[in-house]
């Protein structure tokens, strides 16, 4: 069964004149002057792997030289001329030119003419936030224990936000482990103890950007698995290697909807009714 409200990918098409501005671009943060619009993104296209955008840059305007530690970037000269930046400094780029600039470079690019300039380009592979149920133990698990055991030692349960960060290719085991397996940090709300034992019986999870509702599911566990069996798998791991799954851990158990892509200048809200939600806000250029 899959979650209720699981939004489906399927082909996007618009018109730039259809897109709003974005708003709220800062100089302070590198956006001079420049005109934004986002046109296949998580919002309108529920894109969580690839941003499109288009930009204008009145002459004089410039995205000041930056670099992503999260992402890849390409763009596309259209219209016009001017100075893009690099790791060595500065070059010329003029109309037709293609710029691929991997995640850890330096770029960026400047209006030098009496024109404007106007640049397609896109982002792949930015960090992710991830909605999840985080389980809260009660008592000490050994490894091995049955699901009556494992329902008994757990305290009760509440919402989380993981962020990940896939920053290199999923192609080194050992680098993936060693780097905690992506993770950039974890935020959790108040455990709900009338959720001791694991009781989710009428739990909603909804996930919503700027105030729009983007998922809803009524089987939170529809995505992850029994919540019950990872904390008996998790007990049993850790007795592998000569460990115990200690009161008072809190287990972070996968998200229950599609991850989403960060953008800066977001407000996500996720949602666990009854229990609470979690607010987060992702301000200035993410880099």
């Amino acid at each position: 069964m899959k979650p209720d409200s699981y939004t489906v990918l399927k082909p996007f098409r618009t018109n730039l004149k259809d897109m709003p501005k974005v708003g709220g671009l800062k100089e302070k943060d590198g956006w001079v002057n420049m005109q934004v619009q986002f046109l296949i993104d998580q919002k309108t296209a529920n894109s969580d792997k690839l941003l499109v955008g288009w930009t204008v840059l009145p002459p004089g305007a410039q995205h000041d030289r930056h670099r992503h530690f999260n992402c890849d970037e390409f763009w596309i000269v259209v219209k016009g001329h001017g100075v893009m930046y690099t790791d060595d400094g500065e070059r010329p780029s003029v109309e037709g030119d293609v710029v691929f600039t991997p995640r850890g470079h330096w770029h960026g690019f400047r209006n030098t003419s009496s024109e404007d300039v106007v640049l397609v380009w896109g982002w792949s592979g930015a960090g992710s936030l991830e909605a999840e149920i985080a389980v809260h133990m009660r008592t000490d698990l050994a490894g091995g224990v049955d699901r009556d055991a494992a329902k008994a030692a757990i305290a009760g349960v509440g919402p989380a936000i993981e962020l990940a960060d896939v920053d290199f290719a999923p192609d080194d085991v050992e680098a993936i482990l060693s780097g905690n397996i992506y993770q950039r940090h974890v935020i959790l709300s108040a455990c709900d103890p009338s959720r001791a034992g694991c009781v989710l019986d009428g739990l909603t999870a909804r996930i919503s950007r700027d105030g729009a509702e983007v998922a809803r599911t009524s089987d939170p566990q529809a995505a992850t698995g029994e919540l019950v069996d990872i904390v008996r798998h998790v007990a049993g791991v850790l007795r592998a290697f000569g460990h115990t799954l200690r009161a008072g851990a809190v287990i972070i158990t996968g998200s229950i909807t599609p991850p989403m892509w960060i953008e800066s200048d977001r407000e996500i809200r996720f949602t666990l009714e009854p229990i609470g939600s979690i607010d987060v806000r992702f301000t200035g250029r993410i880099t």
